[in-house]
Parts: C-alpha cells; structure tokens; sequence
C-alpha cells in the first residue's frame, strides 16, 4: 500500500516512514535506510522542507539496530521513542565539535543547569545550541525542546511561546499559566533551549524560577548579552579556529 502511495505522491512522508518500518522489521536494514534518503530528497526537491522528526528518529532507531528482524528466542523490545522538536539542517556543522562536547559536559556530568551560549550575531549560537541537544537526546527521559524567542515582542510571552512548545494545555483557564506550566515540568527530565533570548532579558527572573520550581529541567539559552542570574554558566563563543599556516590565498 505504501509503495502505491508513493508513486502516486512521492511526497507521502507517512508513506516513506511505513515502507521504512516494514523493510526494517523484515531484515531489510540496508534498504530502509535508503528509503529514508530518497525520503529526505523528494522532500527537498518538492517541497524543500526536510523530513519531521518523527521520520528522523525512526531513521536512528533503524540505523541503531533498535528496528529490526526478531532473534531467534529474543523478545521484540519497543523501540526507543525520544521526544524533541530540534530542527533538522541540510549540512553539517563542521568545526565546533570540542564547544558540543564542553557544552553538552557542562549540563550532563557538571550538572550545571543553566547554561548560556553568549556572543555576537551571526557566531552560530543558535546552530550550536541545537547540535548540543540533538547530542543529549538520551540523557533527557522527557525529551529536548527547541524554543524560538526571536519573533517575541515581550518577556511576558515566553511562558506562553514554552506552553506552546511542548504542546501544553492548561486545565483551568481562569488561573495564570505559569504556575499551572511549573507542575507539569516538576515532574519532567527535560533541556529546553532557549534561543534568541538577549532582547528579553526582563524576562531573566522567570528562568530562576522554572529552575528553582523543577530540579529535573535544565536550560541552554542562545544570547549576545548574559542573563545576569546567580545559577548562570556563561559560554563565551568565539571565532572558528584556523591553521596558522592557512592565508587569504589558501582559503
């Protein structure tokens, strides 16, 4: 069935993730793999758009060995479903490997739960930041969330922009959203990214309190500015690195 669709709308992402399950739990590892590449090029090429994160996670689980043909006497286990909403790019990030790995040591074996990635516009903070929670996918049970605070106008909107993120709906709205928000998130294992945060930094305060609030959520923010609070682990990001041998004309 999902090979008519395809044919008939090669742009069918559920069609692609089916034929991808039903290849991989046959054996056919080597082939949905492939499926998801011309997956991954139809959308491009017809829509330019990449795959939702559901297609790429069950491209890892696939990838990983998690999806596949049952061993003999082995119990088919569930695969590992892992909760984000990290954009996905078309290239590489190429040269910030050490800055993911110090980024990514800081909020896992440092514990250190409020980590800010500062520098100026255009360093690549916001690309880093999303590299470093892809990274950490497996170390959150509830999962990593990408929050975007660029088109923002006001502080008061952050809590609203974070509810609307992970998908929350208050149960009672008659009372304010935050403390509503906080009991939810106090029970959660969860790294929310912040970016874009320097033109609400009023906004500052209410990431002390989500802190304080759950002691299982931790918080990478993207900024040009630091946020001033006590429990801050600042990031300074600099410019790439380079050979001292490499000149203008070698580059």
């Amino acid at each position: 069935i999902a090979r008519r669709q395809l044919a008939i709308e090669p742009w069918r992402e559920q069609a692609h993730r089916q034929l991808m399950q039903a290849l991989a739990s046959s054996g056919d590892r080597a082939n949905a793999l492939t499926q998801f590449e011309q997956c991954q090029s139809v959308l491009w090429e017809e829509l330019a758009i990449e795959p939702a994160a559901e297609t790429i996670t069950l491209f890892e689980d696939i990838k990983a060995g998690r999806i596949g043909a049952a061993v003999a006497d082995e119990p088919i286990q569930p695969p590992v479903k892992v909760k984000h909403n990290l954009p996905t790019f078309s290239s590489e990030l190429i040269g910030r490997e050490l800055e993911v790995a110090q980024i990514s040591q800081l909020l896992t074996q440092d514990n250190q739960r409020l980590v800010s990635i500062v520098g100026p516009g255009g360093m690549g903070k916001t690309r880093l930041g999303i590299a470093v929670g892809a990274s950490l996918l497996e170390q959150f049970r509830d999962g990593v969330y990408f929050v975007d605070l660029a088109p923002l106008v006001q502080s008061d909107e952050i809590v609203p922009a974070i509810a609307a993120v992970l998908n929350f709906q208050p149960p009672d709205h008659s009372q304010p959203l935050l403390p509503q928000l906080l009991a939810v998130l106090r029970l959660r294992q969860q790294l929310l990214i912040l970016d874009n945060f320097e033109h609400l930094l009023a906004g500052a305060p209410l990431v002390n309190e989500l802190l304080q609030a759950c002691p299982n959520v931790a918080i990478l923010a993207t900024t040009r500015q630091r946020l001033a609070l006590v429990e801050e682990n600042r990031f300074e990001l600099g410019g790439l690195n380079f050979p001292n041998w490499l000149t203008p004309e070698d580059a």
